[in-house]
């Protein structure tokens, strides 16, 4: 009785609905943690600068630099790992941008969004995998310079952004509408509330967010690197509404950027499916050590984890929770790799 009364409360104060007041921070406790061996796919491509990976359909979607092309995202063949195709040119012409940091793929109809400052693009992906050159299918201009962080697709004309002011919003696609947005920053700690500098949480979220949109597009999830705090809200209609809180490892800060000493690096990287949250994370003070991937419910709860043998800095998941593709560093190589998720 008493164990199940422990279980109950280690659940009950780590990852709270936003109603309750407790704000205590308890260690991530998996039922089950396995050690896994990341398997080398391969090594043959001469990428660079590697900052994100997608898995879309048979595919898998890169931003990164390549020594083949001038593009900025490359196209590897899941089932035969062959560099394939690659899309977006630098510039300032019809169907450029000058930074693709920025990007949404619809999986409805394989469209490649993107934006930078005040201009989009949306690119015809089944084009670029079957090596059609006219791959643009629209582009345009915002009003505003736009300094959002990061963008997922919701509807076929819907776009939810992650920024620092307002913290998410919803827009149509050329951002001539704003259909709902949510600028409240919760209670984190007495660290952020008690701080010499009223605007210090905002900076450091804005600046250190990390965030995923369930696939059925119900439910998104919203971490920081630097401590573990995680939030999950519901999105139904354009209302974007907070549900659960979880509090892990606390992060202290000595700016928004760079963390006091004893600080865990934490998340690195988020990713989804309907059933899972997923977090690449590290409990060390250094993301190139001691790297997991931790797995989640929709409620926050942990449910599994996977500590890797090699230091990986991008990942995804197959959609059906099945396997792991990452992109990994290891001494003088970086290479696809791959793990079972058991």
């Amino acid at each position: 009785m008493k164990r199940l009364y422990l279980l109950f409360a280690l659940y009950f104060f780590s990852c709270t609905p936003k109603s309750e007041d407790s704000f205590t921070y308890i260690p991530l406790d998996f039922p089950t943690s396995k050690n896994v061996e990341v398997s080398k796919l391969c090594n043959d491509y001469l990428f660079s600068a590697t900052l994100n990976m997608h898995i879309v359909d048979s595919v898998i979607l890169m931003r990164a630099h390549s020594v083949d092309n001038n593009h900025q995202l490359q196209v590897i063949d899941i089932k035969s790992k062959k560099h394939i195709a690659s899309l977006g040119t630098l510039g300032r012409g019809a169907g450029e941008l000058n930074d693709y940091s920025t990007f949404a793929i619809n999986p409805k109809t394989n469209e490649f969004y993107a934006e930078s400052q005040n201009k989009y693009v949306i690119y015809d992906l089944n084009k670029v995998i079957s090596g059609q050159p006219n791959y643009l299918k629209e582009q345009g201009t915002f009003k505003n310079r736009n300094t959002t962080h990061d963008i997922y697709y919701l509807t076929n004309d819907e776009i939810l952004h992650l920024g620092a002011r307002p913290r998410f919003i919803i827009t149509s696609k050329n951002m001539q509408d704003t259909l709902g947005r949510y600028d409240e920053r919760h209670y984190i700690s007495n660290f952020f509330a008690e701080h010499e500098d009223p605007d210090f949480q905002r900076r450091y979220m804005g600046n250190n967010s990390l965030f995923t949109v369930k696939p059925d597009k119900s439910k998104f999830v919203n971490s920081m690197r630097n401590g573990f705090y995680m939030e999950i809200f519901n999105i139904k209609g354009n209302k974007i509404t907070p549900t659960n809180e979880c509090r892990f490892f606390e992060a202290k800060m000595k700016d928004e950027f760079v963390p006091l000493e004893g600080c865990i690096a934490g998340p690195l990287l988020l990713r989804s499916t309907d059933k899972y949250i997923y977090v690449l994370y590290s409990t060390d003070l250094e993301y190139a050590k001691n790297m997991q991937l931790g797995v989640f419910d929709w409620n926050g709860k942990e449910v599994k984890n996977y500590v890797l043998d090699k230091f990986a800095y991008n990942f995804d998941v197959t959609p059906d929770d099945k396997g792991c593709y990452c992109w990994v560093h290891e001494d003088d190589d970086d290479y696809l790799g791959y793990f079972d998720l058991k």
